[in-house]
């Protein structure tokens, strides 16, 4: 409890002075950050461990290279230290956008840290043929950068998201909330390779209407602590949500995903798949959970949580969870952890391949599943590339 009051005061002189800032820092202090004993980080302690790593004084630096965005046209919106930078941006004629003061985020403590601290929001107000890029550039303490994505009936969205390394010992807390009406598509993808020294807490909320689809895509490598937190609400009938996550980690690198889907109308549809690969010391955890309401029926829910352990200092801890208050519907979880098939090596050693060859491959084909739902050619092979530094 003392780490995590230490932090808040740390914080109060960053607070914005507007009402829903002020009403979300209210809130904050009084049910306080995650503390150790709390279940829904009982992996992930993050408040003392911030508290011990982080300078919240740092000195911001301008050092933000564009030779590290992607070579892809597109709408590329990059934010430094939080806070939407325009002229380092390009943006396409096809995409929308507003910078709107902040509104009250959800009420779990890291969102409404970041409602306190954000100094704007960027709001996306239209679907576009072209892809959107996102990228956060932080060189100082805590950054807390914000993006509300507003899919009207009938459009499409194909949003990529990441982090770029920088100074080192920094915290980015950030929240992108997408809201994706009647018949609309969105696709949102992470790519998560971040150093050792860096830390992150990210919230993704998509609430999605009638036969509207939302897809997330998860690639975590390297981090000295990351915490996703990916909640989907189901609203409408006929609606779909897909999770797609990887977590290959070595090192001491630790992620923590944790995901909710909540269907709260008849016929909607969710299908979710992580897997992990820990090597070294690395620490990976998941905690899926899947809420079926009273009134929805015909509900088809299923999550898969597959992971290979390559050391026996690696952790894992995982937990797929199922509450289910309908009586018609077809709901599937599970979860494997384990080791390299034996068998599966000795077969492809016979075949003249050496032993760390045979390895990498079966990693590699164990790995590639989760990609099969990204779209951008350019992003898959960067995850391609990143998969093949870690196992060859």
């Amino acid at each position: 409890m003392i780490e995590e009051y230490n932090m808040l005061r740390s914080f109060e002189h960053l607070i914005n002075d507007n009402p829903s800032s002020k009403e979300a820092w209210k809130m904050l202090t009084e049910i306080g950050l995650p503390h150790k004993k709390s279940e829904a980080y009982k992996f992930t302690p993050i408040a003392p461990i911030l508290e011990k790593n982080i300078n919240w004084s740092l000195e911001p630096k301008n050092t933000f290279d564009e030779k590290q965005l992607y070579s892809v046209k597109g709408s590329h919106f990059v934010f430094v230290n939080g806070i939407l930078n325009e002229n380092l941006s390009r943006t396409q004629p096809d995409v929308s956008f507003i910078i709107e003061e902040v509104r009250e985020g959800r009420h779990d403590p890291f969102s409404l840290l970041n409602t306190s601290l954000a100094s704007n929001e960027l709001v996306i107000t239209s679907g576009t043929a072209s892809p959107i890029f996102i990228y956060h550039f932080n060189s100082t303490g805590i950054s807390s950068p914000r993006i509300r994505i507003k899919i009207k009936s009938g459009e499409s969205i194909q949003l990529v998201e990441k982090l770029l390394e920088t100074n080192k010992n920094t915290f980015t807390n950030s929240f992108i909330h997408f809201e994706v009406a009647e018949n609309a598509f969105a696709c949102h993808t992470k790519v998560q390779n971040y150093g050792n020294s860096n830390y992150s807490h990210e919230t993704v909320v998509a609430d999605v209407e009638n036969n509207g689809h939302f897809y997330n895509n998860t690639f975590s490598f390297e981090s000295a602590l990351t915490r996703n937190n990916l909640i989907i609400n189901l609203n409408g009938q006929n609606c779909e949500g897909h999770m797609y996550g990887l977590f290959l980690l070595d090192k001491k690198s630790h992620i923590d995903n944790n995901t909710t889907v909540d269907h709260l109308q008849p016929n909607s549809f969710s299908n979710e798949l992580y897997k992990g690969i820990l090597d070294e010391k690395s620490t990976g955890v998941f905690n899926g959970k899947i809420y079926v309401r009273q009134d929805a029926q015909k509900t088809n829910a299923f999550q898969s949580n597959n992971n290979i352990l390559l050391s026996k200092d690696a952790t894992l801890h995982t937990k797929p969870q199922l509450e289910i208050w309908a009586d018609d519907v077809k709901c599937s979880h599970g979860c494997t952890s384990g080791q390299l098939d034996e068998y599966a090596i000795f077969y492809l050693r016979t075949r003249g391949i050496d032993r760390n060859t045979a390895e990498a491959m079966l990693l590699h084909a164990f790995a590639k599943e989760t990609l099969e739902q990204v779209r951008l050619e350019t992003v898959k092979d960067e995850v391609l590339g990143l998969i093949d530094q870690k196992l060859l």
